[in-house]
């Protein structure tokens, strides 16, 4: 059985922690566009009257196979602009994540995660803690837990929850009384994972979409902290 240990942040950890971060934000397009197409209701209604008018005028024969076609063409086409969409929104918070700063001062604590195959670790997931900025619940009291990611090839192993309940034991010891996340919906394991442990979500937002095709929700999570 691989081992598992979780240890602090050092400056040659981070070439490994930029590919795992961003591929992990990647990971969640397809998830993001089919749930902006089929749950975006108004959307659908534009796609099915689009769909009906132009096979009943360009197609009279054979109308029903044609509208079917035009369907699943107006839908494919929406998806790859959902998830264009998706990527590039994506791309506003890369150059934040190749900063040095965010990973080795800014952040009260880094920790990554790393198993042991074949006489090697490997970085496999991490989490941090930050102090609060401006945002929601923004108090001395709450901490910021950020960057929590697990490499998609280790996951149903337990080892976000190891980091989970690492994070939350440091931020206990430091004598925050709150943990404040931010996630998307589209993360459904991640979101699973923090109502496991006692994460609950306080406010919700729309998704930062330059182009108003995305149906996805950020969701602000909290959890009460006990203090040693």
């Amino acid at each position: 059985m691989d081992g598992f240990r979780i240890r602090s942040i050092t400056k040659k950890d981070l070439p490994a922690l930029y590919k795992l971060i961003i591929d992990g934000w990647y990971e969640y397009q397809f998830d993001a566009g089919r749930i902006s197409i089929f749950r975006n209701w108004k959307l659908q209604v534009r796609v099915f009257l689009v769909a009906m008018l132009s096979s009943s005028i360009l197609f009279r024969e054979n109308c029903f196979m044609a509208f079917i076609t035009f369907w699943l063409l107006e839908n494919a086409f929406l998806f790859l602009a959902v998830i264009y969409s998706y990527r590039r929104s994506i791309k506003n918070y890369i150059p934040e994540s190749m900063d040095e700063a965010h990973y080795i001062t800014k952040p009260l604590g880094f920790w990554i995660g790393e198993t042991h195959k074949e006489g090697q670790w490997k970085i496999v997931g991490c989490i941090a803690l930050y102090k609060m900025g401006g945002g929601v619940a923004s108090c001395s009291a709450a901490v910021s837990l950020e960057r929590m990611s697990v490499t998609s090839k280790v996951r149903g192993r337990g080892f976000g929850s190891k980091l989970l309940q690492y994070a939350i034991s440091q931020a206990s010891n430091m004598n925050f009384r709150e943990i404040i996340l931010d996630t998307s919906d589209v993360r459904v394991p991640s979101v699973k994972l923090y109502l496991k442990h006692g994460f609950e979500v306080i406010s919700t937002e729309p998704w930062p979409d330059p182009f108003r095709l995305l149906d996805v929700t950020n969701l602000i999570m909290k959890k009460r902290l006990t203090i040693f």
